[in-house]
């Protein structure tokens, strides 16, 4: 999926997760067990915090310095 502006931003890192699932092997995994179509383990994604705060890491990380400090101050109110 390519980056653009159109598709809301965590579009983008569940795009990059089903990219693992079609493809274990590049991670070292292998497939086996039970199967379910992406769409079920996307929706399972989708209610964890977890993958949230992975996110919001990457966010924090890409984003200027500035942009961070005014985030979280805007989030304590100073």
């Amino acid at each position: 999926m390519p980056l653009t502006t159109t598709l809301p931003w965590t579009s983008h890192y569940y795009s990059i997760v089903e990219h693992y699932f079609w493809e274990p092997g590049l991670i070292g995994r292998k497939s086996h067990g039970e199967t379910h179509p992406w769409d079920y383990w996307k929706e399972s994604l989708e209610r964890q915090e977890t993958p949230l705060n992975q996110m919001l890491n990457l966010l924090f990380c890409l984003a200027p310095r500035q942009v961070v400090d005014d985030c979280i101050g805007a989030l304590v109110g100073g």
